[in-house]
């Protein structure tokens, strides 16, 4: 005589979760503006993206750059980086970019630039002149007793 088998256990079937068809849809909550303006998680988020999508004003790095360049032309440059700097800024009212920063130095430099970057070459090209007039008297001087 055998031994009776032991029934039969039914397959053991892992523990996991229904499928996400049959979960019950949950209502998304109503993001309802708080006497107008969005609460601050969603007001976040949206300030956070519009930082990393935000661009340079190119017009702001084009006068800065031109207001450096009016160092080597002694000033001439100087009045275009600037009035390109308040055209920067401008622009970056409407717009979402950076740079305002860079715009502003341009006007503040280049209108600084425009008054005292040639006042400054004609103290020293008169102190040239100056020089150059006191030794030709000199060699003059020289020559004629």
């Amino acid at each position: 005589m055998t031994a009776p088998e032991p029934p039969a256990l039914p397959p053991a079937s892992p523990a996991l979760p229904p499928a996400p068809s049959a979960l019950p849809a949950q209502p998304s909550p109503e993001v309802a503006p708080v006497g107008g303006r969005l609460p601050e998680v969603v007001r976040t988020s949206t300030d956070a993206f519009r930082r990393t999508t935000a661009k340079h004003n190119v017009l702001a790095i084009v006068a800065l750059l031109t207001v450096a360049l009016s160092v080597l032309t002694f000033g001439i440059l100087a009045p275009i980086g600037a009035i390109l700097g308040h055209f920067a800024l401008r622009q970056m009212k409407g717009r979402e970019q950076t740079g305002r920063g860079m715009a502003r130095a341009a006007v503040i430099l280049g209108w600084t630039f425009t008054f005292f970057l040639p006042c400054i070459t004609l103290f020293l090209g008169m102190g040239t002149i100056l020089a150059l007039l006191k030794a030709a008297a000199e060699l003059i001087g020289l020559f004629a007793g």
